[in-house]
């Protein structure tokens, strides 16, 4: 068996496929007190894929949201989300301490999808999915106040479909009586 030096133990031959062969690795995060600046990835992550992560990634949101990221070595070796862009996703998706982040990190695209799960239900954040809909960049006060309307008036254009429809299936229910 081939001894990892990071991990100080050795690897089985599944191990060995995995980290070297499959082309991409899946991971939980739950987030620390101390997320909000930077988040550090897990350490049997970062040992194994140290040599191969850049210096940029691409993190994409459960909608689609393509948030640019730094990432950065700390002295320990450890490997922290950190910069502009990752303190835009915490707050474009309103994440709180222990919320729970599923990473599926793409070697060749060097980008991290991310899943969003509640804490208290521990199921996907329904609201992650409508977040920066209108895909107009968050640096902007006056694209940031369009996308604020623009999701506006698609809510209300779904409220005002739902109330067509009980219009529709009330006015039903009156000629079926007549």
């Amino acid at each position: 068996m081939e001894k990892n030096k990071n991990l100080g133990k050795s690897r089985t031959w599944e191990e060995q496929i995995y980290w070297k062969h499959f082309h991409s690795i899946h991971f939980l995060q739950i987030l620390p007190t101390s997320f909000h600046h930077h988040l550090t990835l897990p350490t049997k992550f970062t040992a194994n894929e140290m040599t191969n992560l850049p210096e940029n990634a691409i993190l994409k949101g459960p909608n689609g949201t393509i948030w640019h990221v730094s990432l950065l070595n700390d002295d320990s070796n450890h490997v922290m989300l950190s910069g502009d862009g990752w303190k835009e996703f915490v707050k474009a998706y309103s994440l709180l301490k222990n919320d729970l982040l599923m990473f599926k990190y793409d070697k060749t695209n060097k980008c991290f999808e991310v899943l969003i799960f509640d804490r208290a239900s521990s199921c996907e954040r329904e609201a992650s999915y409508f977040v920066k809909m209108c895909g107009l960049s968050q640096s902007n006060a006056v694209e940031m106040e369009r996308r604020r309307v623009c999701c506006c008036m698609i809510m209300l254009s779904v409220l005002l479909i739902a109330l067509m429809n009980l219009m529709v299936k009330h006015r039903t229910k009156m000629n079926v009586g007549n």
